[in-house]
């Protein structure tokens, strides 16, 4: 899943707690080919949750931190 011209970006805030390397690519401005370059060569700024040994995801609130965004909880207040 890549980003057509055109197409917007959902609020970071709106992801799921889990989020794949093609969700969290248009945040970080770079390509998925990229990210996983940066993963397998341990130089990604992010830890990364493997899961079912090809599944690669990062933490929502670690994206969130990396990209400056506060969290809202469900109360829609802002968290730490």
């Amino acid at each position: 899943m890549s980003i057509e011209s055109g197409e917007a970006i959902v609020d970071p805030r709106g992801l799921p707690p889990l989020v794949t390397v093609p969700e969290a690519a248009p945040h970080l401005r770079e390509s998925e080919w990229s990210i996983y370059t940066h993963i397998r060569e341990g130089t990604f700024p992010l830890e990364v949750v493997r899961l079912g040994g090809r599944k690669i995801f990062v933490r929502r609130r670690d994206l969130l931190k990396l990209l400056g965004v506060e969290q809202v909880s469900a109360s829609g207040d802002p968290q730490q």
